[in-house]
């Protein structure tokens, strides 16, 4: 639902919401602290597996995001303290930032996201195409080409995305963009206007553990404005590699290499999005999932919920018969997550809590008029 009072709001404002989402859960749907690569030391790199596997950074590719000597030079040059203070806290940050790259496993894993994802099988196989040639050497930086994902609301572009970060370690850094009407929330605020701020792209590369995260544009078709304040005017630049190697944030006035950057742009409607941008990018046409599909998500989304919810998932058989599957069609997918959240409270309060161990049963599903009759989503 587009947020008709954010996109009323002045420029500044709005850069100041597409600062907020940094720092949300929304951005990977967990704590930073659990997030998928980490820095313990500067000697090591650990990456968040069932087993922590610690892999020396010297064996990964780094690059270089921006000269510390230019971001001294453009703070001696600052005429306003907020742009001083942070290009201050720039100049602290590393230089070289490690690029994930491809593992081992990462075309198995991919293999498996995609029958989870059935719907997004078309899209899986490309990205295991992008990667199958480098694989060939060692130590290869994961890169996909820009990839425009069109389809109904509620196919699951972000979840879909979410999960393709965790299996490649890159991160995942999304914004809406359907209530942005300036161009500064992507690239920042020009240094001289009051309130101004970095912008999400440089903000975004600068919190991320490795060069090379996944960010999503969503909902590029709604972004509007005039041609002084252009909300995707810098995906021009950001969307070529020679260009992107020397991005400029409005508000650092320092070159940057966002080079690495995995693009992902969703939209509902191609057609609305400038032909120009959609050059840039590969297009794919993402399907509501099919009756069979749904119930494969299902399976998916419970055995997700029961991890997540660990303090009471715990005691819960993590499959679902099939009499429990066919319940649930013909409901939304979005709504499969809060059904079975409910029908799990069922089972307890139908076999006792000293039970300890519980299986849903087709009798635990409930589903309220209201949500039969909605037409076919996803989460």
């Amino acid at each position: 639902m587009i947020d008709t009072k954010l996109a009323e709001q002045p420029s500044d404002v709005q850069m100041q919401a597409g600062h907020n989402i940094i720092n949300s859960n929304l951005r990977k749907g967990e704590p930073n602290k659990n997030r998928n690569l980490v820095f313990k030391n500067p000697s090591v790199l650990v990456k968040k597996t069932d087993k922590e596997v610690v892999i020396p950074v010297n064996k990964l590719p780094t690059v270089q995001l921006f000269s510390r000597e230019k971001v001294m030079s453009t703070k001696g040059k600052a005429r306003k303290s907020d742009q001083r203070e942070e290009l201050m806290n720039f100049a602290k940050e590393s230089e070289d930032k490690p690029l994930a790259i491809i593992e081992h496993d990462t075309m198995d894993k991919l293999k498996v996201l995609g029958e989870q994802f059935p719907n997004f099988m078309e899209v899986v196989d490309r990205y295991r195409e992008s990667l199958v040639l480098l694989s060939l050497a060692e130590n290869v930086p994961i890169w996909f080409p820009p990839m425009l994902l069109v389809g109904p609301a509620g196919v699951g572009k972000t979840r879909f995305l979410s999960d393709l970060a965790k299996v490649i370690n890159t991160g995942f850094y999304p914004i809406d963009m359907s209530t942005i009407t300036t161009g500064a929330v992507l690239s920042g605020g020009s240094s001289q206007w009051a309130d101004s701020k970095p912008g999400f792209v440089t903000n975004s590369l600068r919190d991320s553990a490795v060069a090379n995260p996944i960010i999503l544009i969503d909902e590029v078709d709604k972004a509007s404005g005039d041609t002084r304040y252009n909300p995707i005017g810098s995906l021009y630049a950001l969307l070529e590699k020679h260009t992107a190697s020397r991005f400029v944030d409005e508000f650092l006035e320092v070159p940057m290499d966002c080079s690495h950057i995995n693009w992902v742009a969703s939209a509902n409607y191609e057609q609305q999005i400038p032909e120009p941008i959609r050059s840039r990018m590969e297009v794919f046409h993402i399907q509501l999932p099919s009756a069979s599909n749904t119930q494969v998500i299902a399976l998916n989304i419970f055995r997700e919920l029961l991890i997540e919810e660990e303090v009471w998932g715990q005691y819960f058989t993590n499959s679902l018969s099939d009499e429990v599957l066919n319940s649930l069609q013909g409901i939304a997918p979005r709504e499969i997550r809060k059904t079975l959240r409910k029908a799990c409270g069922h089972v307890v309060e139908r076999m006792g809590r000293e039970s300890k161990q519980f299986t849903l049963t087709a009798d635990d599903i409930y589903l309220p008029e209201q949500v039969k009759s909605r037409p076919m989503g996803f989460i």
